[in-house]
This record gives C-alpha cells, structure tokens and sequence, in this order.
C-alpha cells in the first residue's frame, strides 16, 4: 500500500482511498496490535502525503497515531510483533519473509527514529502548527520510558 501511495501521491482522492481500504483492514484483523511498525509506515506515508497536498489537519491526525503506535511500544503496552488466536502461526511466517531485519527492536534506536521521522523536511510546512509542535513534545516527552 505504501508503494501504491508513493505512485499515486499526486492523486489525493485515490490515496484517501486507500488509506480507508487499508484502516478497515488493520481494524479487521487488529493489524496495530500484531504488527504496529508495518501500519506505522502507512500512517507516515499518509501524513507525508497529505503535508504534499497541504492538508495540514490530516497530515497532523495521521502523525498523532503514528505517535501512539510508538508511545504504546516504548511504554511496553504494545510488543513489535505479537500473534494472536486468529492469526497463530506469524512468528514462523515472518522470520522466513524479508521483514525479519528490518525493525531495530532497542528502545532507544526506536526512540531515535521516531524523532527523527517527525522533524523530517517533509514536514517544515508544519513547523508553525500548535497540534504539530504539541505532538513533536509529546514524542520527546517518550523518552522517559527509555532504560539506560
């Protein structure tokens, strides 16, 4: 999906699309609980394209739940990967995909990278925002629920 945002970031309406598509799909199978760094890059590509579009509202809800999928795994409430009843065999079936290695899984690394992420130049159109300034401290504030 993020591909096909990527192809299409010009065409607004058909990338709302998808996001909706994609969101009843997460909301299906619980997707932000198994996997919440894949629907974390969707929601990043998402609010990348919608600062491209200058939809600042939107652009700013789709980074406050990409902070809350980072808050809910640097604070413990959420794992990197989890299986669940339904879906009972993902370990085996991830550590044989090409996803295995692409997630750092030390908090301070994660931590790192979701700063990073949200003051990318991308987002300089936003940097005058109150909700966008308000999330970026509430990203930094995270940082207290790293360990030494």
């Amino acid at each position: 999906a993020c591909r096909f945002l990527i192809l299409h970031r010009d065409d607004l309406e058909k990338c709302e699309e998808t996001r909706q598509r994609v969101q009843a799909v997460i909301r299906l199978y619980n997707f932000d609980e198994i996997n919440f760094y894949a629907v974390s890059l969707f929601v990043y590509k998402m609010a990348e394209i919608y600062c491209y579009h200058n939809e600042v509202e939107s652009a700013v809800e789709q980074l406050q739940i990409y902070i809350n999928l980072y808050e809910r795994y640097l604070t413990g409430r959420l794992g990197y990967l989890q299986s669940d009843r339904y879906l009972d065999r993902l370990y085996i079936w991830f550590d044989k995909s090409v996803l295995s290695g692409n997630f750092p899984r030390e908090k301070k690394t994660v931590y790192d990278g979701l700063i990073k992420a949200l003051t990318a130049p991308v987002f300089d159109g936003l940097k005058g925002e109150e909700a966008y300034l308000a999330l970026l401290k509430k990203a930094k504030g995270l940082e207290a629920y790293i360990s030494d």
